[in-house]
């Protein structure tokens, strides 16, 4: 799951598409829930005390989109609103995991074991 996550988050940034309706929200709101749904599905397979990595590896993944946006892609330009965007997914993210629930698929697992 996160590796479909980081290909479907790698693939929108670098190919050109034109999504519906992101004239009038931009696609902040894209950025913020690929990120948000990524960071989760990262801190559900760690240790609570190891979600900080997986909020960074994040952070430095949306930041070096941008980078290669900027960089080498014609069709696409690089947007500081848009690692913005990303880091409010992180940061609701890190809200939502810091109160212990990092390793949560194991929780899952453990009570679908119980049923």
């Amino acid at each position: 799951m996160i590796a479909a996550l980081t290909a479907i988050i790698v693939f929108a940034s670098v190919v050109p598409l034109q999504v519906p309706g992101a004239e009038l929200s931009g696609d902040k709101f894209g950025h913020f829930f690929a990120y948000l749904a990524l960071a989760l599905a990262g801190a559900g397979i760690v240790p609570a005390d190891r979600v900080w990595i997986v909020m960074l590896r994040c952070l430095l993944l949306g930041l070096a989109l941008e980078i290669v946006q900027g960089l080498w892609l014609e069709a696409r330009q690089a947007d500081w609103r848009d690692l913005l965007a990303n880091t409010a997914g992180l940061a609701c993210a890190w809200l939502i995991v810091r109160r212990g629930r990092g390793s949560w698929a194991r929780h899952v697992e453990d009570w679908l074991r119980r049923r």
